[in-house]
């Protein structure tokens, strides 16, 4: 008698065995892992102060002759030819007691690199404008040369202090000036080569513009 062995039939091949669906599996997974997380992170890290950038232009720009953040109602005219590099602004609902709104740079051929920035803080009324310059940090490595001085900026209680340092090997100067608005202080911090008068002359003619607008 003859009898007949039916064979089974075989397994359908699992994407290990398939080289193509395990690219295409790779793929996907590369493609929603990111975007997974992206999505956990802005679950729990919720809204935070952002930059403003433009579209099809670089972050490092340059812009017109003055500069005007409404938020916070402080104007000026940044020194010439300086490039904005960062600006931010206050997302709803989430107050920080201690941001940049701007900062500009000097990137031009055969001139010292130079910055020029804008914080604003929260600070107590009847804390006096020159204490708080004095504690307010220079950053890493910078040492007092000077005492602090007072100064009046577009007629409201202000300060000076300069502090000198190696700063990217290079002796430099960093300048600290504190502008008292009601409960505000905005600090205008410039950066320079120890010797770099153009910078520190254009630095301060940007200070003889500024506006802190009441409300």
């Amino acid at each position: 008698m003859n009898v007949i062995q039916h064979k089974p039939a075989p397994a359908p091949a699992s994407p290990a065995d398939n080289p193509w669906k395990q690219r295409i599996l790779l793929g996907v997974v590369v493609v929603l892992l990111p975007t997974s997380l992206y999505f956990i992170y802005r679950h729990f890290q919720g809204p935070s102060a952002t930059l403003e950038t433009m579209p099809n232009r670089p972050l490092l720009k340059r812009e017109g002759k003055d500069f005007h953040d409404k938020h916070t109602r402080v104007r000026f005219t940044p020194p010439p030819r300086w490039s904005m590099q960062l600006r931010s602004t206050e997302a709803p609902n989430d107050h920080r007691g201690d941001r940049m709104i701007v900062k500009f740079k000097r990137i031009l051929p055969n001139q010292p690199t130079a910055s020029f920035r804008v914080h604003v803080v929260d600070t107590p009324r009847d804390q006096d404008i020159a204490d708080c310059v004095k504690n307010r940090s220079p950053g890493h490595d910078w040492k007092r040369p000077s005492a602090v001085s007072p100064l009046t900026v577009c007629g409201l209680p202000a300060a000076k202090i300069t502090y000198s340092a190696m700063y990217n090997s290079v002796p430099s100067l960093r300048d600290i000036i504190g502008v008292r608005r009601g409960d505000q202080v905005f600090y205008f911090v410039a950066s320079y080569q120890i010797g770099d008068r153009a910078a520190q002359e254009e630095c301060r003619q940007a200070i003889s513009t500024v506006l802190l607008e009441q409300s």
